[in-house]
């Protein structure tokens, strides 16, 4: 008991275990603060702010730390759909790991539950488009956190033919488009030509496939896992490619960095070397109402060396938490130690989920809204005991 309690004391001063985590910002002395150690090197501070009054719950996870992964999962392992965040997460604990957190991600069709913006699992591309270009969340093989505007950039070549592709699953607006099992179901229409393709081999962002099937019109594919279809919109390239050919298939992101792990949208980012730049009427694809009203807010940021990421979400539309407008939320982003952060999808969205369990109180009337993807922070099974 006398042990649990100085961990629980030195973690509320800021000394816990991991060094790293151990630099975050002091908070006003007026806040209710109660700090849980959940598995090494990751820290749960639940913050009542009586100015506001705003309750407020920040996750801390030390990303030197090997047993631990950040990661993202789409709902239900499908393009379109939503699910709660609390589900996600339950489907994502399984043999070999835990879900220790989940927090819902990127803004969503609320009618298909498709994500906005580009999306990587465990380095497999779910959607990857070229506009529009705003800020995404992702994290390299390196394990290193990045804000940027990506936007999808690929090639597919065979023999003399070099063909750009415009998207990953996202036929809007592109001309040719690589579809995979997230895609579910594919139907050839009279103004599209498709070849289907089977992996033979991975390395890095380079993918070696072969061509198996000339799909006809009206024929459905059903994309199974290894398989891919690359269709063509009103273009003649993919008659240069025959059934047993071989295609390389180089699929990265701009700015170019280590190859991407997990990447996740956002909007709009709201801390730029440890500075707010939340500034009404001039950010990115938001309007100024978006901005100055508060709101239920989800975050994610990260620390000056990269090596602590920070999820964080705020409550709102309630009397206990009334919300955050975008400028008093990146100050707090930047009070828990984020050198740069991103909004993501809040209102109804805005949900944490800890061991399982939904510990913010989501605004929507109904309760925890399904949404369109979560991120995850996961520990293997058996790498250290959780407290």
């Amino acid at each position: 008991m006398k042990g649990s309690f100085l961990i629980a004391l030195f973690a509320a001063l800021g000394f816990v275990s991991c060094s790293s985590i151990s630099q975050m910002s002091s908070l006003p002395s007026q806040d209710s603060v109660t700090v849980r150690t959940l598995t090494d090197c990751v820290v749960h501070r639940h913050i009542i702010r009586p100015v506001g009054p705003w309750n407020i719950h920040a996750i801390t996870i030390d990303l030197t730390t090997s047993e631990l992964d950040i990661t993202s999962a789409r709902a239900f392992d499908s393009l379109k759909g939503r699910e709660t965040t609390s589900s996600i997460a339950k489907r994502h604990s399984r043999d070999g790991q835990q879900v220790v957190v989940a927090m819902n991600a990127d803004f969503f069709n609320m009618q298909t539950g498709e994500n906005d913006l580009n999306q990587i699992i465990e380095g497999e591309i779910v959607k990857g488009v070229k506009k529009p270009l705003r800020a995404q969340f992702a994290l390299d093989v390196s394990r290193k956190p990045h804000i940027e505007r990506f936007r999808f950039d690929g090639v597919a070549i065979a023999g003399q033919a070099l063909i750009a592709i415009d998207a990953v699953n996202n036929l809007r607006d592109s001309a040719i488009v690589l579809l995979n099992r997230f895609f579910r179901h594919y139907t050839r229409n009279e103004s599209e030509r498709a070849i289907a393709l089977r992996t033979i081999a991975f390395s890095g962002d380079t993918m070696l496939a072969v061509v198996f099937d000339s799909l006809r019109m009206g024929n459905q594919m059903t994309i199974a896992d290894s398989t891919y279809v690359l269709r063509a919109k009103r273009r003649a390239e993919l008659q240069q490619i025959a059934i047993g050919d071989t295609v390389r298939l180089w699929l990265g992101f701009l700015p170019r960095t280590e190859r991407i792990k997990t990447l996740v949208g956002g909007l709009p980012r709201i801390v730029v070397d440890g500075k707010t730049i939340v500034v009404p009427d001039s950010m990115e694809g938001v309007s100024t109402k978006f901005i100055t009203t508060r709101h239920p807010r989800t975050g994610v940021g990260f620390s000056q060396d990269g090596t602590r990421v920070m999820f964080v979400t705020v409550d709102g539309r309630q009397a206990a938490s009334v919300g955050m407008s975008l400028a008093e939320f990146a100050e707090l982003m930047i009070e828990l130690g984020c050198y740069r952060a991103l909004n993501l999808d809040g209102g109804g969205s805005t949900t944490m989920v800890i061991e399982g369990n939904v510990v913010n109180v989501p605004s929507d009337a109904a309760g925890e809204r399904p949404v369109a993807n979560a991120l995850l922070v996961v520990k293997k099974r058996n790498a250290g005991t959780s407290r």
